[in-house]
């Protein structure tokens, strides 16, 4: 019974056994001499039994330095290494393994493959060093493209067509879009869905068609609307089907802005020549039928007469706006003033009138604030535009807050109101002429007071939320 166990067991040994079992020492050349790879034979012992040529041109040794000697003697760098572990390892695993490594001396990388054999270990050394300075340029280059594409103000960006699956977007998405790049790597949809409605259809069209540059709008999470420039170049198959498109993108929203502050400048330098010159010629007429109109009133009593004087005070007022837009800015005098005076001056003017229509005017200002070159009867103009516009939105009555305070270099004062509030869309048109939330509104004291406060070189801005009132922002700088 044992020695058939033996038996067994020795012939289950001779089947692990590999094809170099019946290859004798003579035959090693004529299979190994003409490898492409370095090859080499060690015992059980770790003697050197054969090394073919391409191995000791390899490693830069001859043949009588190699054969019968010491793999560790030969070799003392490999001593404590990955190929030493590697080696004992196959030796009592009697499995084959394949890894790579890199040799200091020879300061080349290797693919080393070591095959037990039952006399010994075939050892197959493959120079893949060449590969390795290949993929390490491509990843050089890679990386080079990866940081231009990240450094860049433009979004950079890879798609497929039709189905828009982003295969790369650059970092500058996340500053533009003010969206994580890896909510639209998992969902492209979500761009569409940024895309301001009006300009959904154009994107949709664009985005799949030719090469070209479009424009369209986005509306950010934070509720802000930028304009974007699209330049792209699409990719074509060899049957001549859309495959991929790059796109370079830009924010032009200041480019936008710029265009239509030019834009609002020639209506107003248009509205300023109208105003200066039919001024006197209606205003002469004017005088005239008032008085008429007035004299009319003492000798009969007339319903209509108060209507007439009514529609004739309203034409005056507006054609006292037309005149103020016509007013060269030369002209203003400017004189130091303290803005707390000013604004306390204001409210009080205002109060009777707020009293009348149930509202109340709260004032917060800030202690010490600075003194202000300003054209005293313009910025009160302004005010007293602004708090009537509040009051008029508060058909029920509340509260007007007027507030003031000093920042680096700037002073803000903030007139909120709780009136029905001012739509989305409606905000970025303030201040064109003609336009107004109100009924029987012109635009046009609003436009007023915008030229007033961009004459100080301050700025005005709405913020609202309809149902909810709206505030007015101005800002001064602080003159030294």
């Amino acid at each position: 019974m044992d020695k058939l166990l033996k038996m067994k067991h020795q012939l289950r040994e001779e089947s692990l056994t590999s094809r170099f079992i019946h290859i004798t020492d003579g035959q090693f050349e004529s299979f190994f001499g003409h490898f492409a790879e370095g090859f080499l034979f060690v015992d059980d012992e770790w003697q050197l039994t054969y090394v073919n040529r391409q191995l000791e041109l390899l490693l830069g040794r001859e043949h009588g330095e190699l054969i019968d000697q010491n793999v560790w003697n030969v070799f003392p760098e490999w001593t404590g290494t990955l190929i030493e572990h590697r080696l004992r390892e196959a030796a009592e695993t009697r499995e084959n393994v394949t890894f790579e490594v890199f040799s200091k001396t020879h300061r080349r990388c290797c693919e080393m493959t070591i095959s037990p054999q039952v006399t010994g270990m075939a050892v197959f050394l493959k120079d893949v060093h060449d590969r390795y300075e290949t993929m390490a340029k491509l990843m050089d280059t890679e990386q080079r493209l990866q940081e231009i594409t990240e450094n860049i103000r433009e979004i950079f960006c890879i798609y497929t067509v039709p189905d828009r699956q982003i295969l790369y977007v650059s970092e500058a998405f996340e500053r533009i879009w003010g969206s994580k790049r890896d909510a639209i790597y998992e969902n492209p949809a979500l761009i569409v869905k940024m895309v301001h409605p009006i300009d959904e259809h154009l994107f949709l069209k664009e985005t799949n068609g030719r090469s070209g540059t479009f424009e369209y709008r986005i509306v950010r999470p934070d509720c802000s609307i930028r304009w974007i420039r699209s330049n792209k170049t699409v990719i074509y198959n060899e049957n001549n089907e859309p495959v991929r498109v790059l796109s370079v993108s830009e924010d032009i929203t200041e480019l936008k802005e710029k265009e239509q502050l030019i834009q609002n400048a020639d209506t107003l330098g248009a509205i300023g020549q109208l105003a200066a010159g039919i001024a006197h010629e209606i205003r002469n007429p004017m005088t005239a039928i008032k008085g008429f109109v007035q004299l009319w009133q003492q000798e009969s009593v007339n319903p209509f007469s108060e209507i007439i004087l009514s529609e004739l005070a309203r034409v005056e007022f507006i054609m006292n706006e037309f005149l103020m837009l016509a007013k060269p800015h030369h002209s203003h005098k400017m004189e130091r003033i303290e803005l707390k005076a000013l604004i306390d001056e204001v409210v009080t003017f205002m109060s009777a009138e707020a009293l009348l229509k149930n509202i109340d005017i709260k004032v917060d200002l800030q202690e010490q604030l600075p003194f202000l070159n300003l054209e005293t009867k313009q910025i009160k103009q302004v005010l007293i535009n602004l708090i009537k516009n509040g009051m008029e939105a508060m058909d029920e009555g509340g509260f007007i807050k007027v507030s003031a305070a000093k920042y680096p270099g700037a002073v803000s004062i903030d007139i909120i109101d709780q009136g029905i509030g001012i739509s989305p869309e409606a905000i970025p048109h303030l201040g064109e002429p003609f336009f107004s939330n109100k009924e029987n509104g012109t635009g046009l004291g609003l436009m007023v007071s915008m030229k007033i406060i961009d004459h100080h070189n301050g700025d005005l801005s709405f913020t609202s939320e309809e149902g909810q009132g709206t505030k007015a922002t101005i800002t001064l700088p602080v003159n030294s």
